[in-house]
């Protein structure tokens, strides 16, 4: 009988002592891996909804030599001659508005905002406040959310111009096993989907480390091929 309980005592021990030394192990890792898979840049920040990720509030940074982003109070893209601390969603603003929603092409991605579309369109619609809520990989279904969330209740809302590419790429790839809320914010699930892989998520830890690894490098290979 001891020498049963001293096995199980070795195998459990044995079992412990991987499983520690595994998520240490891909905790290193995960400090320097920039696979970027999730579209979490550094001026977006992740939400817990459908939007999946928004803009951060009072953000300003030179993405790169060439163009940077500058953020609100109000977490819309402004420029840098603009007022960070504008109050266009309070219900005291009465300016007649529209409403940019969609992804890279409206939000303006690889250029500074005042060559953006909505910068450009306030130029010559100087009878409304133009406020640019579009954000680079965002999906319909995303970007419906954040209206939802965020400009819903938005005070004298004229106009809504809604530019939108995905879902089209989402179902392009997945066909009949594409979901409405499929996008690029969680692209890692979509892949894995037709292997069945399960979600680990243990109680008050979470995901273990060393299967967020894995999945990371598994799609990385996967986009390679």
């Amino acid at each position: 009988m001891s020498k049963i309980l001293n096995f199980f005592l070795k195998f459990f021990t044995i079992i412990i002592i991987t499983t520690l030394s595994l998520e240490l192990i891909s905790y290193i890792f995960l400090k320097f891996d920039s696979t970027e898979l999730f579209q979490i840049r550094n001026f977006t920040e992740k939400t817990n909804d459908k939007r999946i990720f928004t803009l951060k509030k009072n953000f300003s940074e030179n993405i790169n030599k060439k163009w940077s982003v500058i953020s609100s109070n109000e977490r819309l893209r402004i420029s840098k001659y603009d007022d960070k601390t504008s109050n266009y969603l309070s219900e005291s603003n009465l300016d007649e508005k529209i409403l940019f929603l969609g992804d890279s092409v409206p939000f303006g991605w690889g250029v500074n905002v005042e060559e953006s579309f909505p910068y450009l369109f306030q130029k010559y619609n100087k009878d409304l406040a133009v406020l640019n809520a579009a954000l680079p990989s965002y999906s319909l279904a995303q970007a419906v959310e954040r209206y939802e969330k965020e400009f819903k209740n938005l005070k004298n809302l004229k106009f809504i111009f809604l530019q939108i590419y995905d879902p089209v790429t989402q179902y392009g790839l997945l066909g009949t096993n594409w979901d409405v809320d499929d996008n690029w914010g969680n692209f890692s699930k979509q892949v894995l989907r037709p292997y069945n892989l399960i979600d680990i998520n243990l109680p008050i830890y979470g995901e273990p480390r060393f299967y967020n690894y894995f999945k990371k490098n598994y799609i990385e290979l996967n986009e390679k091929n």
